[in-house]
């Protein structure tokens, strides 16, 4: 099922703190979709990964939201977010 979000609603309701709500949104999300009941452990607003990874059947998966206001150009967010990729990539 898919869901549109109505971003202006979502702004109008959490009243100025759309960054942590989203991330919150996000997180709730990713440990929904990966069956985490009790969540993971969260760093604090790290630039890499904001979750203890979670061994998921054979795969370790973290957790990053990025939040941006609408009138931002990902294009100018590159460089932040490879950089946050290559960041939370173990060897």
């Amino acid at each position: 099922m898919e869901v549109n979000i109505d971003w202006l609603i979502f702004k109008i309701k959490v009243g100025g703190k759309e960054q942590s709500a989203f991330e919150d949104l996000a997180y709730n999300l990713f440990c929904q979709q990966y069956n985490q009941q009790n969540g993971l452990f969260r760093y604090k607003n790290q630039h890499y990964i904001e979750t203890q990874p979670a061994k998921i059947d054979k795969d370790v998966i973290g957790f990053q939201a990025k939040f941006y206001e609408e009138s931002t150009m990902l294009s100018t967010k590159e460089k932040d977010l490879k950089d946050a990729i290559s960041g939370c990539k173990t060897k």
